[in-house]
Parts: C-alpha cells; sequence; structure tokens
C-alpha cells in the first residue's frame, strides 16, 4: 500500500473525483455503477459525487438497494426525484445535455425513508446513465456498522464499492456509536456502555461483517470525518498506521478525508 499525502487540499470533492475517475477507469463499460456501503456519511458521499459528476457532463441517477433518504427530508440536488421508471428513461434519452441528476426510488408508506426499486430495473438503466450511485446498505445515522446476513446489499453488476466509516465514533460510547452492536459485544465481552478507543476500531476494521464486508481488493475504503479532531495530523497518522497494518492484504485504496469539509488526506 503507497501513501501520496497531499497538502493543502482546498476541495476534497475535486480530488475525490481523480481517485474515482482513476477506478473507473479500469472498466471497458462507458456505464458504471457505483455501490455505497457501511456507515458515517454514505448520504452526504453520494450528494457529493453526483454533484461532480454533472459538473463533468456525465448524467448521474441515485438510486438505493435498500432505503435512501427521502427527497421530501434531504435535498438531493438532483434535476428531478421521482418513481416513476419511464419518466427516469425518457428524461435522460429526451435530454439535450447529458449534464442532468435524478433520483429514482419507491415511496414507501415511511415518510424518511423512500425503498429499492427492482433490481432488474437499475440493471436496464445501466444502458441509460453515465453513472450510477446506489446508496446499498443503512446504518440510521450511526459512525459504524456491524452487518448482518441480510446486508450490504450489492448487485451483482455493480462495477466497485466504496465503503465508510466515521472517526468521530471514537470516545462515543459503543451503543452510541455502532449500528447492529450486540452482536459484537456479546462475541467479545464488551458492554455497550464501553468507551469506543482504537483497539475497537482495529477490531472493526479486521471484522469480516463490518468494514470490508462486500469489498475487493480494488474497491474504495473512506475514512470520514478527520477533521473533527484538533490535533489531526497526529490522528492521521495513527489511522495511516493502523490502516497498514491491517488492510493492506484486504484493500488497495483508502482515503482520509472530510466529505463536508475542506481537509482531505490521500492514502491510495
Amino acid at each position: 500500500m503507497a501513501y501520496d499525502t497531499r497538502e493543502n487540499i482546498k476541495s476534497i470533492g475535486k480530488n475525490l473525483m481523480k481517485l474515482i475517475t482513476a477506478l473507473t477507469e479500469r472498466y471497458s463499460c462507458n456505464h458504471v455503477f457505483i455501490s455505497v456501503i457501511g456507515s458515517g456519511g454514505k448520504t452526504s458521499l453520494i450528494k457529493l459525487l453526483s454533484s461532480e459528476f454533472s459538473h463533468l457532463g456525465k448524467s448521474v441517477l441515485i438510486t438505493t438497494t435498500t432505503k435512501i433518504q427521502s427527497p421530501f427530508f434531504f435535498d438531493w440536488g438532483t434535476n428531478l426525484v421521482t418513481d416513476d421508471l419511464n419518466m427516469v428513461k425518457k428524461l435522460v434519452t429526451k435530454s439535450l445535455y447529458n449534464k442532468i441528476a435524478v433520483l429514482y426510488a419507491l415511496k414507501s408508506d415511511s415518510s424518511e425513508k423512500w425503498c429499492a426499486p427492482n433490481f432488474n430495473d437499475l440493471n436496464d438503466l445501466k444502458n441509460y446513465y453515465d453513472v450510477i450511485l446506489c446508496e446499498a446498505d443503512g446504518a440510521k445515522g450511526f459512525p459504524l456498522k456491524i452487518h448482518t446476513e441480510k446486508d450490504p446489499v450489492i448487485l451483482s453488476f455493480s462495477n466497485f464499492t466504496i465503503a465508510v466509516m466515521g472517526v468521530w465514533a471514537l470516545g462515543l460510547k459503543i451503543k452510541d456509536s455502532i449500528f447492529g452492536y450486540k452482536p459484537y459485544i456479546e462475541r467479545n465481552y464488551k458492554s455497550e456502555d464501553d468507551i469506543v478507543d482504537i483497539d475497537i476500531i482495529k477490531e472493526y476494521i479486521n471484522n469480516p461483517d463490518a468494514l470490508i464486508k462486500g469489498l475487493n481488493v480494488n474497491d474504495l475504503i473512506l475514512v470520514n470525518g478527520i477533521d473533527v479532531f484538533k490535533n489531526k495530523e497526529e490522528k492521521i497518522s495513527m489511522f495511516k498506521n493502523l490502516f497498514t497494518d491491517n488492510m493492506q492484504n484486504y484493500i488497495n485504496n483508502i482515503l482520509l478525508c472530510s466529505i463536508k469539509g475542506d481537509y482531505g488526506n490521500w492514502l491510495c
């Protein structure tokens, strides 16, 4: 695992896109399906990527294989929000410009979430849109997540996956920072009131049911929220060492960043 640390990064969006573009270029297809899993920033990341791809002149579809924030409660920044499959297809084919972003999911009884469309329809939509950004996991706002046998829901035609984790879990109680923590504390003889420290983070990133579940070696881990620490450089060094020691056999691409901030630090 090689490091490329770039100082004074002003826009994490533009620099993240450099890495995403490099990853997408590995595939011969012109239409890319990106699954976003994990916790601690998925929604913000998808919105950021949608904006960046649109600025590149790409047609973008945001969707889900699980559930996604209702557009009535979250501004996705898209040109259209719809649960009409025909509308999703017609809009991109009739558009004079490819620079368009659409949110496509199914309305549900829950006012806060919309649900996944038919998976076969999503496969078909790959032929219509340059980029599909798919939320393939749920964590209810927690910075960390332990998966069940049902998730993440990464479809067979997905080109690659981005796994997100929030480092602000450090210092919080397990029950307040890890979604699905009960099996974890039972197996590891811990209490839900134990504080998340670096040893628990180490256990987390090595847990096959947590961060790395569903990932391939050329996928991406995004470690989000590095700007929450006053001593950023110390924490960056700590996480570099942590991931170098524990991730080199799992994943080639790791990024330390703050999705909502203006500070980023690359591990590629």
